[in-house]
Parts: C-alpha cells; sequence; structure tokens
C-alpha cells in the first residue's frame, strides 16, 4: 500500500489526477491501516481475553485445590478424633475387662471359702455320725451281752 503511495505521488498525471490519486491512496491507506489497527487491538482483546480466562480457569482451580485441601484437613480432623474415641472405647473394654477379671477372682477366691466351710461341715457332720454310729454299735453290743 505504501509503494502505490510513494508511486502515485512521483507519477505527474496532471496536478489534479496526483492530488486525487494521492487522495484515493490515502484514504486507502487510512482505511488499511485503521483495519490493521482494527485487528491489532481486536488480536489483543482477545489475547487479554484470554488471559483473563486463563487467569479464572487458575483462580478456580486454586480455589478448588484449596477446597480440597481443606475437605482432606477436615477428614483427617476426623480420623483423629474417631481414633481418639477408638482409643478412650479400648480403654474403657480393657477397664471392663480387669474389673470383670476382678469380679471373677472375688468370686473365685469366696466360692473357694465357702467350698472350704461346706467341706469342713461336711467332714464334722460325718465324724459325728461316725462316732454317733460306734457308740450306738457299742451299746447294741453291750446290749447283746447283757441279754443272753
Amino acid at each position: 500500500m505504501l509503494s502505490l503511495l510513494v508511486f502515485a505521488n512521483t507519477t505527474p498525471v496532471d496536478g489534479l489526477g496526483t492530488l486525487a490519486t494521492q487522495g484515493i491512496l490515502g484514504l486507502l491507506l487510512s482505511i488499511s491501516l485503521g483495519c490493521n489497527m482494527w485487528l491489532v487491538l481486536k488480536i489483543l482483546a482477545v489475547q487479554e481475553g484470554a488471559q483473563g480466562k486463563r487467569d479464572e480457569v487458575h483462580e478456580k482451580r486454586v480455589g478448588d485445590a484449596h477446597d480440597f485441601a481443606n475437605r482432606i484437613e477436615a477428614s483427617a480432623e476426623r480420623d483423629r478424633a474417631a481414633q481418639s474415641e477408638l482409643a478412650k472405647g479400648m480403654g474403657q473394654i480393657a477397664e471392663v475387662q480387669r474389673e470383670g477379671n476382678r469380679s471373677v477372682d472375688r468370686n473365685t477366691t469366696a466360692l473357694e471359702a465357702h467350698t472350704r466351710v461346706i467341706e469342713g461341715t461336711l467332714r464334722e457332720a460325718v465324724r459325728r455320725r461316725a462316732a454317733d454310729s460306734s457308740t450306738e454299735t457299742q451299746a447294741v453290743r453291750r446290749d447283746a451281752r447283757r441279754d443272753p
């Protein structure tokens, strides 16, 4: 386009023709430059829009990453709380088992003591019965000797 303008300026057709040619070429040059400027501005606008979109997508991804990290942290906190509750429950179960074992030991000790008392009572009853039986046997023998 610029070469046409130079050609028009250096080729005299007549004074008026040169001016008209210069005017038309100038107009074409202006339109061309305007279109080029418009294209440049459009390209810049598209690039700026694309950059804005990239920034928006990046911010969304960063936001999503923060949300995901927060969810993971909340999940980890719930896991820690659950583990703590589990440990408390296990401790309570162990304490109940120990108390149960102590109760069994106490009951076993009491049962053994009652068993010894009963065994002693039975031995005494058997000894008395044997003594009574022996006394009765002796009495029967004495009576048998007297009654010939």
